[in-house]
């Protein structure tokens, strides 16, 4: 069972993250930078012009997504358009736009669990940085699809999904990725691990919520 929490059709700006700090705090972020805060585990949730971000409203960037950095919950990136990347290290309360040397849109974004950040932008650029965004270095990924979405497995493997059935999957930290091409084709949102055994994922996205093995001779939507 599901309540409308909260609703602005006028607003024309669709809510496109979400991230909580703890069971009653929460951020979500959405288009022309957008940003809604909840204190009372979303019950209500009230607008929060971010000026510190946006000073004008000529560069209002969407908010793509939300994620931890290394350090924990105090540490929260935001992936957003046109290059932008922002950073908090206070859960959320001030933010800094720290430069990517990208200008397209970086639409989703992890950290690893050695502490390394990954920018998924369009057109299949990747950028990781390993100290907390201060510096990034772009790697190959073999494809140019645009990248949405990406998770580490329980072995390891980091997995990335994108447009075109693009699924890229790394053994090393995102230094390199191999890569294959779903026979649908379809717009790929979202992956997460399915079981603890590193082999298969869920990849939710146009065709609804699937399920995809990683295993290169049985590779396949089931």
């Amino acid at each position: 069972n599901w309540d409308m929490q909260y609703s602005e059709p006028p607003a024309e700006a669709p809510l496109l993250t979400v991230w909580f700090e703890n069971a009653q705090h929460g951020i979500a972020g959405g288009a022309f930078s957008t940003m809604l805060e909840t204190f009372d585990g979303g019950k209500t949730w009230a607008k929060r012009p971010m000026y510190a971000v946006t000073p004008d409203e000529i560069d209002q960037p969407h908010f793509n997504h939300f994620f931890t950095g290394p350090g924990g919950k105090s540490q929260l990136i935001l992936a957003a358009e046109a290059g932008h990347v922002y950073r908090s290290l206070d859960s959320g309360k001030t933010w800094a736009d720290i430069p990517v040397p990208y200008e397209g849109s970086i639409w989703g974004g992890m950290t690893t669990k050695q502490g390394r950040i990954l920018a998924l932008g369009m057109r299949g650029n990747l950028f990781i940085s390993d100290d907390l965004g201060d510096s990034w270095r772009l790697v190959a990924t073999g494809t140019d699809q645009s990248l949405t979405s990406g998770t580490q497995l329980s072995n390891g493997d980091i997995v990335v999904v994108g447009l075109g059935g693009a699924v890229l999957v790394s053994k090393d930290n995102a230094e390199t990725f191999s890569v294959s091409i779903r026979p649908t084709r379809s717009g790929q949102s979202a992956v997460a691990e399915l079981g603890s055994s590193g082999d298969k994922v869920l990849i939710f996205g146009e065709a609804g919520i699937e399920q995809y093995s990683l295993t290169p001779q049985t590779a396949a939507a089931e």
